[in-house]
């Protein structure tokens, strides 16, 4: 009898010890607040985006990326992502970030390992990348018909609210801030 006592309290501590290993960090949900974007010259390259109600508690994003011309290395991103615990508190930088760099390079990083699944489905014309990406991303019009992003290619994230920038420079001054929701699913 001892002995299954024992070994059913392997369980309970196993979990306490991953989730304070983890520092609690596990699968989470996510729930899309606010989308903006802006562009300083829609003669080289447009975005709009906006957040579309699916059902109740699901949201997707929808709009455009209209790249009027060919990239070039003139064209820089820069992502970082801001924290709030509890959404009403002021937003603090996260570890979170992918430093300035060209767009292609960020092709080949951040859109290939976190976002081009996402896009498969819902963008035909964005960028699906087997190997390296080869620049110049082409001049085209990518537009987002009800992506439902989920955090299946995302790192683990603790519970919060998150601010998403990604900044354009180079070629054009643009940027877009994503307001999300993230909560832990399962029973953690």
């Amino acid at each position: 009898m001892w002995q299954l006592k024992g070994s059913l309290l392997i369980v309970p501590v196993f979990l306490f010890s991953y989730w304070t290993i983890c520092g609690g960090l596990m699968n989470s949900d996510v729930e899309f607040i606010s989308v903006k974007g802006s562009s300083s010259n829609n003669d080289i390259f447009e975005t709009n985006m906006k957040l579309e109600r699916i059902k109740r508690g699901v949201y997707a994003l929808s709009g455009l990326m209209d790249f009027k011309e060919d990239t070039t290395d003139e064209w820089m991103v820069e992502i970082v992502v801001l924290k709030s615990r509890y959404g009403n508190n002021p937003y603090k930088p996260t570890a979170i970030k992918a430093p300035k760099d060209t767009l292609h390079n960020n092709i080949n990083g951040v859109y290939k390992r976190f976002f081009m699944n996402y896009t498969r489905e819902c963008a035909p014309k964005a960028p699906q990348i087997v190997g390296k990406f080869v620049p110049p991303l082409t001049k085209r019009r990518i537009l987002f018909t009800r992506c439902i992003v989920t955090t299946k290619y995302f790192p683990p994230m603790e519970p919060g609210y998150f601010k998403f920038i990604s900044k354009f420079s180079g070629r054009v001054n643009a940027s877009w801030e994503v307001l999300a929701k993230f909560s832990r699913d399962g029973f953690f």
